[in-house]
């Protein structure tokens, strides 16, 4: 395919636009996040109603944290980018909702323990969503807008089912990893494995934004603190 859009003047899927660092980052690096974190919203219930026997309205008052993180944390992105720029905000969220995931396998029925942890997990997932879908135009032409607004879409979009389907492969893997068999309920053992698995995996995506520059998304309003001086160099 990635030939084929070489050589086709208006391809659907235009690959040019990943030599741009800002917009690569946010596509190949922003997936794997995008997969880690997406796991969470298919555990997290599971986890209430069948690790802790919760009843499902029990579970969704837990969720609630989530979505009230997930709002909250719009009214304050703006300006933490602005203070710490792209760069140190997605290596610190990426590394505190990481750490967090695999809290959640930590849990037990506990709630206000589960309400912290739910709600620290949603801020940095808010932030790092929000920070991912302003930086990856930073850099893009406008010619190449539409491209690239494409092509983040669509990864974007495949991201959403594959983080489902990596929290139904890890549980999965983690079952049979403890030894169930087909058919037996998920033990709490199981969930630990799986979060973990989804944890590490938006641990490793720090990578990624480390080879960030450090005055990236500056032209949008991120901070450029820690950018070298021109004049000094």
């Amino acid at each position: 395919m990635r030939q084929h859009a070489k050589r086709h003047p208006h391809p659907l899927i235009d690959v040019s636009t990943l030599k741009i660092p800002t917009f690569s980052v946010t596509v190949v690096t922003g997936s794997f996040t995008r997969i880690g974190i997406g796991a969470v919203p298919y555990l997290m219930p599971l986890l209430f109603q069948v690790g802790f026997g919760l009843s499902a309205f029990k579970s969704g008052l837990l969720l609630l944290a989530s979505a009230l993180g997930n709002l909250g944390m719009k009214a304050f992105t703006t300006r933490i980018l602005q203070r710490f720029g792209f760069r140190m905000v997605s290596i610190v969220d990426v590394t505190v909702a990481g750490i967090f995931i695999i809290a959640c396998g930590l849990l037990t029925p506990d709630v206000p323990l589960a309400l912290i942890v739910v709600f620290v997990y949603s801020v940095a997932r808010s932030m790092q969503f929000s920070t991912l879908a302003t930086l990856a135009y930073a850099d893009v032409a406008q010619p190449q807008m539409s491209a690239a607004s494409t092509l983040w879409s669509a990864a974007a979009q495949m991201t959403i089912g594959l983080g489902i389907a990596f929290g139904a492969v890890s549980l999965r893997a983690a079952a049979f990893f403890n030894g169930q068999t087909p058919g037996h309920v998920f033990t709490l053992d199981d969930f630990r494995l799986a979060f973990l698995l989804a944890g590490v995996l938006t641990l490793l995506s720090v990578i990624g934004y480390m080879g960030l520059s450090r005055d990236a998304g500056q032209s949008i309003g991120g901070s450029s603190r820690g950018a070298e001086d021109p004049a000094k160099s």
